[in-house]
């Protein structure tokens, strides 16, 4: 195994390792890939979380019901280092946080309820890439 090969399947152990360390042990493993399915407490389906791997290296699928963008429920990015996954993880652990507080907040009377797709509600941490800069569903 060339060193390039030792690096590349080192970076894929980690990648599993911290996924099962962050999110439990998968619901699935077949053919290297993995798939945790992480419960929102919402009427919609949980979010899935899949990683596999590729000749370029280890990726990591996001499928996410819960998002307010359709366009952007499902996401796809590839790990070229062990840098990337602290930001990966918590992108993940912020959609579920997201999605949890929006469930909470439909069981409130209406007059209670935040706007979570306003500025106003600041606090609420962001799903992947939607943030506060970027436009809001209509």
């Amino acid at each position: 195994m060339s060193e390039h090969e030792s690096e590349h399947f080192q970076l894929h152990m980690l990648v599993h390792a911290k996924f099962r360390e962050a999110f439990g042990e998968p619901i699935s493993s077949l053919g290297g890939g993995e798939q945790w399915s992480i419960e929102t407490f919402s009427t919609r389906s949980p979010i899935h979380v899949l990683v596999n791997g590729c000749p370029s290296g280890p990726s990591v699928w996001v499928f996410d019901p819960t998002h307010p963008v359709r366009e952007k429920a499902a996401s796809h990015v590839m790990i070229a280092r062990e840098a990337e996954l602290t930001a990966i993880i918590e992108n993940i652990r912020a959609r579920v946080a997201w999605s949890r507080e929006r469930d909470a907040n439909s069981k409130l009377p209406v007059s209670e309820q935040k706007n979570l797709d306003s500025p106003d509600a600041a606090d609420v941490p962001r799903p992947g890439p939607y943030n506060q800069d970027s436009p809001r569903p209509r």
